[in-house]
């Protein structure tokens, strides 16, 4: 169990309050809409756990198959890509995304796939930079190269003391990821459900999610936590809206006991939706992968305020990628908090 600190999210609140309060300070003009609902935060999250959620994380953005010597020669300034980010991502309790890509220079590309992603280990820097500590390391990318492969992903984010979920032997039950803070403790479980053929015949991979399994994860997770937030893969790739079968899961997923489901895998952004307390985003979209598709370039950076009975207020900063051949920007088109209707 990891205890993390207030510190993370008093720098952040800091920085928010001097140019949105104090514009004057700092030369930002007239108090933007929105900065209220800022300090509301900043009031909110000193007696309530902050959890960020972020999609999905490729770091290798010349992705496919790239020669180790290009790989080991990559600076990985995918830290600074993330950096108008990071303070809302380092003033939370928990930070938290899909990592798309493994980190490790051994293994062979899996046959029979169009595209196969990997980062040279020393990209986990850029997690850690950004503020990220925990990831799901459920989907259907993490295995491109092998098993080796994984493995060392797995280490390499434990000596960078971030945590991973989403992963079992020969299908046992996975343990959930605690992490505590401000009395609240938040569990978190990982799956995939988007399977290439033959891809996860291997002895440790993600966690597929069946019913009875989510009920047995979950029922495991609440003997441990306040919360149980569950990350999926799941859904097509770049549709607009969820399919009714992920709709009945992830309702199910909150009736038995999930606060919050966290979708990655479609690479856009969809609606999220209240449920019975909890509150379900279909799709997180990307939030560092290249891709200039329609609408992949939209993302965005949630807060939920979580105290040890209720999500008490979720919130949202918006980003807009901009993506040349080479590399990737992130432009903030908003710097002030949104939020949702308080959640009920």
């Amino acid at each position: 169990m990891v205890q993390t600190g207030d510190y993370r999210h008093g720098i952040f609140f800091f920085l928010l309050c001097v140019c949105f309060v104090f514009p004057g300070l700092t030369g930002c003009g007239r108090m933007p809409t929105g900065a209220r609902e800022a300090l509301e935060d900043h009031r909110t999250s000193r007696s309530a756990f902050v959890l960020a959620l972020a999609g999905d994380v490729l770091l290798s953005p010349n992705c496919s198959r790239r020669p180790l010597a290009e790989l080991e020669c990559d600076n990985c300034g995918y830290g600074d890509l993330m950096r108008p980010a990071r303070s809302f991502l380092k003033g939370a309790d928990a930070a938290f995304c899909n990592l798309e890509s493994p980190l490790s220079m051994r293994g062979t590309a899996v046959p029979g796939k169009l595209w196969n992603f990997r980062a040279a280990p020393h990209a986990v820097k850029a997690l850690t930079e950004s503020g990220f500590n925990v990831v799901s390391v459920a989907n259907n990318h993490i295995l491109d190269y092998g098993s080796d492969a994984f493995a060392d992903t797995l280490s390499h984010l434990e000596r960078a003391g971030i945590r991973y979920t989403g992963v079992s032997a020969d299908g046992e039950q996975q343990n959930s990821v605690v992490i505590e803070a401000k009395g609240v403790r938040i569990a978190f479980l990982a799956y995939a459900n988007v399977y290439p053929a033959g891809y996860y015949h291997v002895p440790l991979r993600p966690v597929r999610a069946t019913r009875e399994r989510v009920r047995r994860d979950i029922a495991q997770a609440k003997e441990q936590a306040d919360h149980v937030i569950i990350s999926i893969h799941w859904g097509m790739e770049y549709k607009a809206e969820p399919d009714p079968e992920q709709i009945s899961l992830a309702h199910f997923m909150i009736d038995e006991g999930a606060s919050v489901v966290a979708g990655h895998h479609a690479h856009i952004l969809q609606d999220p939706e209240y449920y019975r307390g909890g509150v379900i985003f279909y799709s997180l979209g990307n939030f560092l992968f290249m891709q200039g598709r329609l609408r992949t370039p939209e993302t965005r950076v949630y807060a939920l305020f979580l105290n040890k009975d209720a999500i008490v207020r979720v919130s949202y900063i918006p980003f807009d990628l901009k993506v040349n051949p080479w590399r990737m920007v992130y432009t903030p088109f908003s710097r002030r908090a949104w939020r949702f209707p308080e959640a009920h």
